[in-house]
């Protein structure tokens, strides 16, 4: 639409996905940070390994079990409103976990449960990156190929995979944009 600041050119992207771009990179750095902290924290509650390890893997956990419907779950719902509510539940979850640890109230099936939620989450969000570079990014149009130029595929191809938000994010970095 014209007149719309989400549908502006800003070097042929568009600002709708150079906002998506710099919040999925800002998200990524907490993620770092998070899969960082969370087996750090769970050596200051235990010292078993196993335990330890398994609070590592229970960001990764949701990717096996919500992993394979959340696409399908975020096709069905607005880019914009799935990635607003989970972000805002992921802040809930994180807030709630810091409390627990500076009050002292933190365990480990606390951790766990929240770094399980905070996986799920993620699965969310990701998914909807997806739908939401394919939205957000310029050209718009018809071409010769469809409406969309043929790329991306239409939604109604099913369950989104995390690894298109990946790739995008790093063709742009290698192609020189911010």
């Amino acid at each position: 639409m014209a007149g719309d600041p989400d549908n502006e050119p800003l070097d042929g992207l568009g600002r709708g996905f150079a906002r998506l771009w710099a919040a999925t990179a800002f998200s990524s750095v907490v993620d770092g940070v998070l899969l960082t902290a969370a087996p750090l924290v769970a050596v200051a509650l235990t010292s078993d390994p196993l335990v330890i390890g398994l609070i590592s893997a229970m960001p990764f956990l949701p990717w096996l079990v919500v992993g394979p419907v959340s696409g399908a779950v975020v096709d069905r719902r607005d880019a914009r409103t799935v990635m607003a509510s989970m972000t805002a539940a992921r802040a809930v979850v994180l807030a709630t976990l810091t409390l627990r640890t500076a009050t002292g109230w933190l365990t480990l099936p606390h951790l766990a449960l929240g770094l399980f939620a905070l996986g799920v989450a993620q699965t969310m969000v990701d998914s909807a990156t997806q739908v939401a570079t394919r939205d957000w990014s310029a050209p718009r149009g018809p071409t010769s190929s469809g409406p969309t130029g043929g790329w991306p595929p239409p939604r109604r191809w099913g369950v989104s995979s995390p690894a298109l938000p990946q790739a995008v994010r790093c063709s742009q970095l290698s192609a020189g944009y911010p």
